[in-house]
């Protein structure tokens, strides 16, 4: 079966991951994450909801977009 376009780039993305993955330890990034993530919350820069959660929990039609 001859590979597709989609199924290389969905290969490349993975060695990617994979990658980086390898670059940085999983806990060091946990760890930066949380700080990042209570900084917004604890300045109160965003608000006490991060701008994604807010979008989430809506009560009005919302929509998450992405281009490329």
């Amino acid at each position: 079966m001859a590979e597709t376009i989609l199924q290389k780039l969905a290969d490349h993305a993975l060695e990617r991951v994979e990658i980086a993955r390898r670059a940085v330890p999983e806990a060091q990034l946990r760890r930066e994450a949380e700080e990042i993530t209570g900084e917004i919350c604890r300045t109160g820069k965003a608000g006490d909801v991060l701008p994604f959660e807010a979008a989430l929990s809506g009560d009005d039609i919302a929509f998450i977009c992405e281009c490329k």
